[in-house]
């Protein structure tokens, strides 16, 4: 089975701000697993810019 491992980067600066799973990632942000979702569906679909994901099945 493949997981999802996520790290998220400030654009700007391409400072990690966030890495693992959804939930790690929820956690680390203090944020709702449901926005963090959110939030990378947004920049996957390049409707948000502040941040871009690297995405690895693992």
């Amino acid at each position: 089975m493949l997981v999802k491992y996520y790290t998220i980067y400030l654009a700007k600066t391409d400072e990690i701000i966030a890495f693992g799973r959804t939930k790690e990632c929820a956690m680390q942000l203090r944020k709702d697993v449901n926005n963090v979702r959110s939030m990378i569906c947004r920049v996957l679909k390049g409707a948000n810019k502040k941040y871009e994901i690297y995405i690895e099945d693992i």
